[in-house]
């Protein structure tokens, strides 16, 4: 699958258990598609532990409705995202970890499988990362970023690992402490990619979609981006770089690794791919009967 052929014993079975958490406060109307994403992944071996900080909308209803089939249910009040994790994942048992926001979804059942194939077939490697579809409210494709190679020395100025994609080893966690910082509350994510770096983890992307990335005007990486995510992403660069680096930079830097090099070529790559993602989403649109990509969670699953 790209990065090698060999088997490896570090996994208990040959179909390890993957718990994946989902962290959530009152996003009601994505909730459901976020829970069915995850109970029909086609991967028989799945703890999936879901932590509520006691939402005031229709999430507890609809996690009663599901009640039977989620691996665990906490509903209580947390000090944060990350709390609320790192609680969930104390708790946990799998071999292989992930965490889905209640307003991302997985991009098809077979994300899990993927994942955890690749991840037996190359031992060397800890984290494994998918690639991203942008999708709006309604479900529908926005944008998204071509395939390319891992870039750590790129991560660490300028975070383009996406969180929903990415599936890491519980041995690389332990590593690193076995736990998510509360120092963040915006992008704890990208500290602990970046701990993973300084413990030297392997990691590897692979040209497959593994989450679609709901882009809405409520979304926390929008509503908080400017006054609680600038300053923490500082925080990382001044933590693991002992220095800050200039948002501009880290925009360009983005740019550069999905886009090319320069800003023509960033011009005429988002031009080629903006056509070539339209007339994907226009063809599976007239496929599926207009449906968004997330529509699947509804449709010919069984949950």
């Amino acid at each position: 699958m790209g990065a090698g052929k060999k088997t490896t014993t570090r996994f208990s079975c040959s179909q390890p258990r993957v718990t994946i958490v989902t962290p959530s406060y009152n996003q009601g109307p994505f909730v459901e598609r976020t829970i069915l994403s995850v109970l029909r992944q086609d991967y028989p071996n799945i703890e999936y532990i879901f932590s509520d900080s006691l939402s005031t909308d229709n999430t507890p209803a609809i996690l009663k409705q599901y009640e039977r089939k989620i691996t665990k249910i906490v509903q209580e009040k947390d000090k944060g995202q990350a709390d609320a994790l790192n609680k969930a994942f104390a708790s946990s048992t799998g071999e292989i970890m992930f965490y889905l926001n209640t307003d991302d979804v997985l991009a098809s059942p077979h994300v899990v499988s993927h994942a955890v194939k690749y991840l037996i077939s190359n031992p060397q490697v800890d984290i494994v990362v998918g690639r991203r579809y942008y999708v709006d409210q309604n479900g529908f494709i926005t944008n998204a970023n071509p395939y390319r190679p891992f870039d750590g020395e790129l991560l660490r100025r300028s975070c383009y690992v996406p969180q929903e994609c990415t599936f890491w080893t519980r041995d690389i966690y332990n590593r690193v402490g076995g736990t998510i910082s509360t120092e963040f509350q915006f992008c704890m994510d990208y500290d602990l990619w970046c701990r993973f770096l300084e413990q030297k983890a392997v990691f590897h992307t692979v040209d497959k979609v593994y989450g679609l990335f709901r882009w809405h005007p409520d979304q926390k990486s929008q509503a908080q981006f400017e006054k609680v995510g600038i300053p923490e992403i500082a925080k990382v660069h001044q933590k693991y770089l002992g220095e800050t680096v200039d948002f501009k930079e880290q925009s360009a830097l983005f740019e550069q690794y999905y886009a090319g090099p320069n800003r023509s070529t960033h011009r005429r790559a988002a031009g080629l791919y903006d056509q070539i993602w339209r007339l994907e989403t226009h063809i599976k649109r007239m496929v599926v009967g207009r449906a968004p990509l997330d529509h699947w969670v509804f449709t010919n699953h069984k949950a």
